[in-house]
Order: structure tokens, then sequence, then C-alpha cells
């Protein structure tokens, strides 16, 4: 991720905290904590009517300014990395990471149908290539969506002392598999693990109202009237997760990181090496 990003890392915590001052979190606050910038959602059995005219009441008359305005971001595309990392934990680890599109965007659902077949409950790729033959001992993917960009990860629990090529090597050709073809089946198993999971994430009244409050601040809509997102996935066949893989999970946009549990080094870690290869 360029550093001009906003969601890029800082790379001394402690002296970007040290720089911080007082005034510099009350212009934030001024800024970005308006009424005109805040979202109020309410659940549960209530009047809509009295609900209404109490939110009027309350906070109708509060002074507000209008947040400044979003630039929209650059497009960019990053390089084909890896990384060797050393750092205090208890196991080895590889991740694989791809830059992807923002939340609610093209192709941003169907990746999320994509780390399902891969690595989701009931799939028959990744997991069973990787733990069934004794390569890792776990692995789980995911499409990390977030409102300027999106990132989707593989993680992977290697088994002691086993060659770490040959568990890239697996990954590679799985992901290229899935790449050329999807079943039905496949994809009917990810729709419904994405659902159960929805809803077992609404089971109460304050995880409905922060999935509102969610929607509207993220300008994606995600509530009853289109059955909390999952209308997102209906149109999405085959075809359409199979090209999402191939479009974005290319070995040549991948940053691939190794982390080695090793206590002399710290608990944040260490880059070892860092490789760039050339397209």
């Amino acid at each position: 991720m360029p550093p001009w990003h906003p969601y890029f890392p800082p790379v001394e915590w402690q002296a970007d905290l040290d720089r911080i001052r007082a005034t510099d979190v009350l212009a934030f606050l001024r800024t970005w904590y308006q009424p005109s910038n805040a979202t109020l959602a309410i659940a549960g059995a209530f009047d809509p009517a009295k609900a209404v005219d109490l939110v009027n009441r309350y906070f109708g008359g509060l002074p507000s300014v209008a947040p400044p305005r979003r630039q929209a971001l650059p497009s960019w595309s990053n390089e084909h990395v890896w990384l060797r990392v050393a750092a205090v934990q208890p196991h080895d680890l590889i991740e694989v990471a791809w830059h992807t599109p923002a939340y609610c965007t093209e192709d941003d659902a169907a990746l999320d149908l994509v780390s399902t077949v891969l690595a989701g409950p009931g799939n028959t790729r990744l997991g069973p290539q990787l733990v069934a033959t004794r390569l890792a001992m776990r692995v789980s993917a995911r499409e990390a969506s977030s409102r300027a960009s999106s990132l989707f990860a593989i993680d992977i629990e290697p088994a002691p002392s086993v060659d770490l090529q040959a568990v890239m090597n697996t990954t590679r050709d799985t992901i290229a598999e899935l790449a050329r073809s999807v079943t039905d089946v496949e994809v009917r198993r990810a729709k419904a693990v994405r659902a159960d999971s929805t809803l077992l994430s609404l089971e109460t009244v304050q995880a409905r109202a922060m999935r509102l409050a969610h929607s509207r601040a993220s300008g994606c809509p995600e509530g009853p009237d289109d059955h909390w997102g999952l209308d997102r996935y209906a149109n999405i066949g085959p075809a359409e997760v199979s090209r999402a893989a191939a479009t974005w999970l290319a070995k040549e946009r991948r940053v691939v990181t190794v982390v080695f549990a090793d206590s002399r080094y710290p608990p944040r870690g260490m880059v070892l090496e860092r490789t760039v290869i050339p397209r």
C-alpha cells in the first residue's frame, strides 16, 4: 500500500503517537464528529413517530458544520513482494495478500464468495489440499472490505518442519484452478455460509442497529429491505466467482509474508528480507 493512502500503517507507532498533541485531537473531533456526519440507528420494538419526535427534540437543534468532502483516491497496483519476518509468536505463519476493490464495489461481493469457496466451512479447495495432506495445521481466507480499499488475505499455519515452498505451490495451484472453474454447488454452498454468518451476527437488537449504522456510513445498503446485504450475492454465479479470482488474485499481484516464530525478536516483528519479483 503506498504511503499516501489513508490505510497506510505508521512505520513507528510510538513515535507517531508521541507527535500527536491535544490540539490535533480537538481539531480532528471538530472536523469529523459533527451531527451532520453522524448516523443514528434505532432498532427494536418502538413507535416510529414517537422515535422521530424524540430525535428531533434532542438532536435536531444541535449546531453542525458539514465535514470536508473526501477526495477520490487515485488507482494503484502493488508489486509482487515476498517478505521474511521474524517475531515472537507461538508458530510460523504465512499470509498471502492482494489489494482488492473497495467495499460494495464491483467484484467485492464475488471475492467474499471466493474466500468461502477457498477456505470456508465445507469447502473442497484449499483446506483439504493443505490440511488433509499435512502441509498445514490451519488455513483461512477473507475479503477484508473497507470503504476506500479492500484486502484479500489467506492465512496459513504451516505444519512443523514442512517445506514452505510446497505450501506456496499448492496455494498457487489451487487459486489457479478456482480461477479457471467453480461449480454451481460450490457457489450455492458459499452463499449459504454467508447467509448463516449474516443471520447469526444479527441475533441481538444492538447488532442490527450497528449493521444499519454501518450501512449508512459506508453507503452500501445492508438493511431488512435488501436482506441485510445478502442481495449483493443473489446474481453472482460460478462465472463471476472465477472471473473475480482470475482478475484480482493473480500471483503477480500478491504480497507474501512469511513470519518465523523467534523469541529473539520484538513482538511486532522485524523484516529480515524484502524481495520484489519482477513482472
